[in-house]
């Protein structure tokens, strides 16, 4: 090393230009560095982390499914309110929910059981309004009973008849 700095300053002698331009440099490089730090800019640091947990598994062949879970809330574009005909309780759920259904799919069972009741009520007027009928017939034929009479019994079998066809 020492044969190298010995020449070199021998070279640097010889060209008294190549000895100001090392100067310059040396000069320059110690006003770049005052400055540098005389304006606070310094290096940035490596910031060091915690080392990330990776987990490793085994490559496997197969197929990427298309699905997404997510949480939220859906509001429908149309919406049915279902409303009975007739009262009752109801006994089976035939759909569910968010199923597609067809014009005339059965969508509920209710409960026959108040249904069959109410027929029998209605037909057991009926029995009722006929043989009341057929008492007042048998007097008005017989002369004891008035025509006024016999038409409330008629007409009051019809009103049963047709309660026992709605029931």
């Amino acid at each position: 090393m020492q044969v190298f700095m010995k020449r070199f300053l021998k070279v640097l002698m010889a060209r008294p230009l190549l000895l100001w331009g090392v100067v310059g440099l040396g000069v320059l490089g110690v006003c770049v560095t005052w400055y540098v730090s005389s304006r606070g800019t310094r290096a940035p640091q490596i910031l060091t982390r915690a080392p990330i947990t990776v987990e490793v598994v085994g490559v496997k062949e197969g197929s990427i499914g298309r699905r997404v879970n997510t949480n939220g809330v859906l509001v429908s574009a149309q919406s049915v309110n279902l409303c009975p005909e007739i009262e009752g309780r109801i006994e089976k759920i035939l759909f569910h929910q968010g199923e597609r259904v067809k014009k005339g799919d059965l969508l509920i069972q209710l409960d026959e059981s108040a249904a069959k009741a109410r027929l029998r009520e209605a037909e057991a007027a009926l029995a009722f309004a006929k043989s009341e009928y057929h008492r007042a017939k048998h007097l008005y034929d017989r002369k004891f009973g008035n025509k006024a009479a016999l038409e409330k019994t008629i007409a009051e079998m019809q009103v049963r008849e047709a309660a026992v066809l709605v029931a």
